[in-house]
C-alpha cells in the first residue's frame, strides 16, 4: 500500500496533511471518554485528532505514526490512498 502510495508520489506527511484535523470534546452526558484504537488511551479533552475520510478519529500523533506504516483507518480499513474500503467484505 505504501508502495502504491509512492508511486503517486504521496509520501506519509502528505496524507497526513490530507486529512481533516480537530479536538476532541468530551460528551457532557458519557461517564467515560471514547479512546484511540490505534494506542487505546482515552482522549483527553481539547486533544488535537486527525478525522479520516471514513469520519473514525485518532490521537493526532497516532495517525502519523499509523501513516508510516499503512494507508488505511484502523477501523474500518477505508484507503487514503484509493478513497475506499479496502476490506474483503
Amino acid at each position: 500500500r505504501l508502495q502504491m502510495a509512492k508511486k503517486n508520489k504521496l509520501n506519509p506527511e502528505d496524507l497526513y496533511k490530507k486529512l481533516r484535523t480537530g479536538f476532541y470534546r468530551n460528551k457532557s452526558n458519557e461517564k467515560e471518554a471514547d479512546e484511540c484504537a490505534i494506542c487505546l488511551d482515552s482522549f483527553k479533552h481539547h486533544a488535537p485528532t486527525k478525522i479520516f475520510p471514513c469520519s473514525h478519529i485518532f490521537h493526532a500523533e497516532c495517525a502519523k505514526e499509523l501513516l508510516k506504516y499503512d494507508t488505511r483507518c484502523a477501523l474500518c480499513r477505508y484507503d487514503v490512498v484509493f478513497g475506499r474500503c479496502s476490506c474483503v467484505c
